[in-house]
């Protein structure tokens, strides 16, 4: 019998969001730096179908694993309530990483390309959160986002209110030349090993070198809060955190 890896997180919100449920205490800004939240995990993945908007698809995930009692899917606990989660970016990397490298099914048989790229053949969702400073260039990653895993399932604006100089997260700045390495190393908690796996994997896959990007948003007219997801294959290789939470989202559900 399996044993449950995982252990209980303990947040609190920064207060500002109101769509985060139940209301909750104030923290001060985190320090900018990169801080590990995400496991090994190795196990078997479902592929959840296609929400409409972002929070839908949160609540979706939310009531399968509820349902299926799901001990591998990761929780957080705010102020004494547990929350399912969505997988972290890192999560998903290596979940595409992981997958594909799986050369044969569980009988021994020899799994197709197209087999071992299905998880890079759709868009996967996560519970990155970037927040925007008004009028700069100037942004902040949070890997496991609070406003994102308490969004209301009716939420249904582009993006969610916040305060950005409150908003606990790695900064960086857009404008910097080292921008996208350095926000591709966030992401992926600064495992520069898991970063090379993934460069292997696109090689094999686009048959030539592939450098994935980092789509932003710059100079927005106040401080907005976007959730970061990785594309597909057959569109521009990269993370996108400029997109709408009212358009859809797929998230990787971890097998109960």
């Amino acid at each position: 019998m399996k044993t449950n890896p995982w252990t209980l997180v303990k947040f609190v919100d920064d207060g500002t969001n109101p769509y985060l449920y139940p209301k909750a205490e104030p923290v001060p800004a985190a320090p900018t730096i990169i801080t590990p939240t995400s496991s090994g995990f190795t196990g078997d993945y479902i592929l959840m179908p296609r929400s409409n908007t972002y929070a839908l698809g949160v609540e979706a995930l939310r009531q399968a694993c509820t349902q299926e009692k799901n001990q591998h899917q990761p929780k957080v606990v705010i102020n004494g309530r547990e929350f399912y989660r969505q997988n972290s970016f890192f999560e998903n990397g290596l979940a595409r990483i992981i997958d594909f490298n799986t050369l044969t099914h569980p009988d021994g048989t020899p799994r197709t390309m197209e087999e071992r790229l299905r998880y890079f053949n759709t868009w996967l969702d996560s519970s990155c959160g970037v927040a925007y400073q008004a009028k700069t260039t100037k942004l902040k990653l949070s890997l496991v986002c609070l406003q994102l895993i308490g969004i209301d399932k009716d939420f249904a604006g582009t993006f969610l209110p916040v305060d950005y100089a409150n908003f606990p997260g790695t900064e960086l700045d857009s404008s910097s030349s080292n921008f996208v390495r350095d926000s591709w190393m966030t992401l992926l908690e600064g495992d520069n090993k898991v970063y090379q796996e993934y460069l292997a994997v696109l090689k094999a896959a686009k048959g030539t070198d592939v450098i994935p990007g980092f789509w932003k948003r710059q100079n927005t007219a106040t401080d907005e809060l976007r959730a970061v997801c990785v594309s597909n294959l057959d569109s521009n290789l990269g993370a996108y955190g400029n997109n709408y939470l009212n358009l859809g989202v797929r998230f990787l559900r971890r097998s109960p």
